[in-house]
């Protein structure tokens, strides 16, 4: 959950480890937490935590069907190769971004398992959401 005010909140369950670009910070910040999957075991529940965001922080998630796709000489493309991308992209549009990660993963060796990208940047409301916002509010409220 992200609200409106930066702080996030998450909870793994055994995903790869979320990487974090802090605007005003060098390199890339890892959050992980050691879980067994969802659904693996009738688990009742999974604990969580809580991160700020700053604005311009960008967060980025890959499965490892892109963290593990491999070179013909056996070397991943890994974690590393994507916190420099980060590193030297986070300011990009995340969309360009995206396609920047997809791209070199596909130059890099063939795909072998499900990919997924999650990208996310704390940015101001614009004027029309926070307007979008307070309508709802006020409707959850009467």
């Amino acid at each position: 959950r992200l609200n409106a005010d930066g702080q996030a909140w998450y909870a793994m369950a055994a995903s790869p480890p979320v990487l974090r670009r802090r605007i005003g910070h060098d390199g890339v910040q890892t959050i992980e937490q050691q879980q067994l999957p969802l659904g693996l075991l009738p688990e009742v529940g999974f604990s969580g935590d809580r991160m700020d965001l700053a604005m311009g922080d960008v967060l980025l998630v890959a499965t490892d069907g892109i963290l593990e796709v491999c070179r013909q000489d056996g070397e991943e493309f890994g974690r590393d190769r994507l916190e420099q991308m980060l590193v030297l992209s986070a300011a990009q549009p995340l969309a360009a971004l995206a396609q920047e990660i997809l791209s070199k993963v596909r130059r890099f060796g063939p795909q072998t398992d499900d990919q997924t990208l999650l990208l996310i940047r704390r940015s101001a409301p614009s004027p029309v959401r926070m307007a979008a916002f307070a309508e709802a509010a006020a409707g959850n409220s009467a």
